[in-house]
């Protein structure tokens, strides 16, 4: 009885063991296949992180009639790198490379490992701040030869897989103007700020074109590329990647040729020290278009290094500057009286001998002395006698309404940032003898250089008046 016993709980422990291990292989064989489903439908399970490389969509060109270049962008790079992941025994190969792929001296290279006191450091350091785009992509090749040679070493010699290298990292766009003041102030100047929530600095237009076509020639939309990661971070491009071009800003095509500015502005330039003048402003336009060929100016600067007796020449004076026009208006007041049929042609004017006293306080002269001088040759003498019998043949209202149709206090429309439109008699006003004759030829009232260009191109446009434009057109 007992041996029967014995056997069956023989059997019975060997039977429970016999399932227990049963159910092991089992759990073990279900975990097995689980893994191996999640691995074959699930791309993000293999191990691999994704990472991100932005491309920064950089601001449009403003190009010349002729072809050159004014302004454009380029991005500006850092490279980085942590010195005590630098062999101490290939340092000097290291910086002789860095030297050559990056073009900064050897001795300026070293400087960079060093603080203030002259103590090495141990860290990141920063071995160059102005890559250009060109330099960073040798830098990144200059990396991964690096790393061929094992100038490299892991910062923990417990995890030997890890080896860090040459960090580039996009620090910058930086705004170019390769001619220096050429066309300045109408260009127009940047000045660099921080990218929302970024480090990254990015020009922020300030007068001129660069302002006026903001909308157009700023940077769109960034690109970027995402893909998987390997165990360094480095983001791997392969058939799998996600790309998405980047978009610039559109390119400023304008109506003046470079040329042609220059030789104007080279003109002026010997001028304004012969006239002792403050500044000389030149404008060439095509009548019929309203094409600008020039807009030159004495009060020029260079848009990358601005100084601070730079600070008065920022503003394109051409559409911000009022000023009292003076003889250049006689014409205008001329044809306002033609027009309104006030006089002929062949009118004989009185012009009192050069001399006329409207009352002891307002006395008006002339630089040359005649009788009589017919419309003409009021104008060919510039008399102010003569303009002004002719504007009191005309009410004030007359007058007034001829001033506004010739574009006076009102914008000329050039395509520049900012325009002040300055300010003409009133009707009422105009009715005065004394601001109808300072009016005539040009005092009491104060234009902008671009109204009066406008204004002019009428005389040789049968009577139509052409808005000044500096840009032709902007193109992706």
């Amino acid at each position: 009885m007992n041996n029967k016993y014995s056997i069956y709980k023989i059997i019975k422990y060997r039977s429970g063991f016999l399932l227990l291990i049963f159910i092991v292989i089992l759990i073990l064989l279900v975990t097995f296949l689980i893994s191996i489903a999640s691995t074959m439908f699930s791309e993000r399970q293999t191990g691999y992180r994704y990472g991100t490389i932005v491309d920064k969509a950089i601001r449009g060109k403003i190009i010349s009639q002729d072809g050159y270049t004014l302004s454009f962008s380029e991005p500006k790079f850092e490279a980085q790198i942590n010195t005590l992941s630098i062999d101490p025994t290939k340092k000097e190969l290291f910086v002789k490379l860095f030297s050559i792929y990056s073009d900064i001296k050897e001795s300026e290279v070293l400087e960079r490992f060093q603080n203030k006191n002259g103590a090495l450091i141990r860290g990141r350091i920063s071995l160059s701040k102005n890559l250009s785009a060109s330099q960073a992509s040798r830098i990144k090749e200059l990396n991964f030869k690096l790393k061929g040679l094992k100038v490299f070493r892991p910062l923990d010699e417990t995890k030997p897989h890890l080896v860090f290298g040459l960090d580039v990292i996009a620090i910058s766009e930086n705004r170019r103007y390769p001619y220096e003041n050429v066309l300045t102030p109408v260009v127009g100047y940047t000045q660099n700020e921080h990218q929302q929530n970024s480090n990254y600095l990015i020009p922020k237009a300030q007068k001129g074109l660069e302002k006026a076509y903001n909308p157009y020639i700023k940077p769109y939309s960034n690109g970027f590329v995402e893909s998987k990661k390997d165990a360094l971070g480095t983001v791997l491009r392969d058939g799998d990647s996600n790309y998405l071009q980047r978009v610039d800003g559109m390119d400023l095509y304008l109506n003046v040729p470079v040329n042609f500015q220059f030789l104007i502005e080279e003109i002026i330039d010997k001028a304004v020290y012969s006239l002792d003048a403050q500044e000389i402003m030149v404008g060439v336009m095509e009548s019929k278009t309203g094409k600008i060929r020039a807009l030159a100016s004495t009060s020029r600067f260079n848009p990358e290094h601005i100084l601070k007796k730079d600070v008065k020449r920022l503003n394109p004076h051409f559409a911000e500057y009022l000023y009292e026009p003076g003889s250049v208006i006689k014409p205008i007041t001329m044809a306002i009286a033609l027009e309104n049929k006030k006089i002929t042609t062949k009118d004989s004017i009185d012009v009192e001998g050069g001399v006329m006293e409207i009352n002891k306080k307002y006395i008006i002269k002339d630089d040359e002395a005649f009788t009589t001088l017919t419309p003409e040759e009021i104008l060919t003498h510039s008399s102010n006698i003569g303009i002004a019998k002719i504007a009191w043949r005309n009410s004030g209202a007359e007058l007034f309404n001829g001033y506004s149709r010739w574009g006076l206090a009102k914008k000329s429309g050039i395509d520049l940032s900012i325009e002040n439109v300055g300010r003409i008699k009133t009707a009422q006003q105009l009715d005065q003898i004394t601001a109808s004759g300072g009016s005539s030829y040009g005092y009491g009232m104060f234009v902008n250089f671009a109204q009066l260009l406008r204004a002019y191109s009428a005389f040789n446009n049968e009577g139509i008046m052409s808005t000044p434009q500096i840009v032709d057109y902007v193109k992706d």
